[in-house]
């Protein structure tokens, strides 16, 4: 590849990353001032979203980050492009402390170096192309059962949490429960386009190819709408998660742990279910080890925070009371 066309790869990458890790900003601003968000209240809580300019702003930023790190990611290649996108997680946690004025201690920074290194572990892994047929009955007998006891592990711990009705780490759950959805939210899409391509769509650029296979509506099709519809809905109720996550918790915390997860879950589920190899299965290691050490490191921090400042707040309420 000529250097010029390197050269714009590279700032398209960092710029995507940039921007999809700086959109977080604008949604944690607008989620601030925004009425409280809850599952109870599912249609009014989406309804005060989509109303919010601030936060339509953050995801109009996010679809542009996102397009500009796709189209670098067709330059350079995947494994090139995502360890850029640990300088887009540097630049959210310097607006984080910047602009929200968010405490982290030494360890925070630990947690978050070590959720910053996995994406570039990740590339290092270097992971393969999908191999198995989603409609190989092994394989989709697979999928059905990852994504549904990945699903029930998310699902517990919040009905815990909200049984004993203790909103104190109700953010830190949520983070870990969209991200761990938002995984099998992958393991969808990753099946919809392997039924697409069953049905004859090699690229989803081809837009005439497309079109003219997609309207025979042939069981390749079908299969693909009714995967695809399913993955959709999931992607939305954990898109909702999260922004519960951003609300009620830090930024420099949500969105990494959140984003982490959803690393994790969906490779794994693509090595393991779609029989994707990898090439250097020692940098996978470290790479799930660094999820798992960061993830921990900031939830456990994030809930000694939280417990700081409600003794600050009883104590402030007993000097006001004397």
């Amino acid at each position: 590849m000529d250097p010029l066309g390197t050269l714009i790869g590279i700032m398209l990458g960092i710029g995507g990353a940039c921007l999809f890790n700086y959109a977080p900003v604008l949604k944690k601003e607008a989620l601030n001032t925004l009425d409280e968000l809850t599952l109870k209240r599912f249609g009014s809580s989406i309804k005060i979203l989509i109303t919010s300019k601030g936060w339509m702003a953050g995801i109009i930023m996010s679809l542009v980050g996102t397009a500009l790190f796709t189209i670098s990611a067709s330059i350079l290649g995947l494994l090139t492009v995502v360890p850029l996108m640990s300088f887009g997680v540097v630049i959210l946690v310097i607006y984080s402390v910047k602009h929200f004025h968010e405490r982290l201690h030494a360890r925070d920074f630990l947690g978050i170096v070590f959720v910053v290194s996995v994406p570039v572990f990740l590339a290092l892994s270097e992971i393969g192309d999908v191999q198995a047929n989603i409609e190989t009955p092994a394989v989709f007998i697979a999928f059905l059962l990852a994504s549904i006891v990945i699903v029930l592990v998310a699902i517990i711990p919040f009905l815990v949490n909200f049984k004993l009705g203790n909103k104190r780490h109700s953010g830190l759950i949520y983070a870990i429960s969209s991200g761990m959805t938002w995984g099998v939210g992958t393991f969808f899409i990753q099946a919809t386009l392997g039924l697409l391509k069953n049905a004859g769509i090699v690229s989803l650029l081809n837009i005439a190819q497309f079109f003219s296979v997609f309207m025979t509506f042939n069981e390749h099709v079908v299969a693909s709408i009714i995967v695809g519809i399913s993955g959709l809905l999931i992607i939305v109720m954990s898109t909702f998660m999260q922004q519960i996550a951003l609300q009620r918790t830090k930024l420099a915390v949500a969105s990494p742990i959140s984003q982490t997860i959803i690393n994790i879950i969906s490779i794994t589920g693509g090595i393991t279910i779609f029989g994707q190899p990898i090439g250097n299965p020692f940098f996978y290691v470290i790479s799930f080890c660094f999820a798992i050490c960061g993830t921990f490191l900031l939830s456990k921090f994030q809930k000694q925070d939280q417990a700081a400042r409600a003794s600050e707040i009883q104590g402030t309420g007993q000097t006001t009371k004397t």
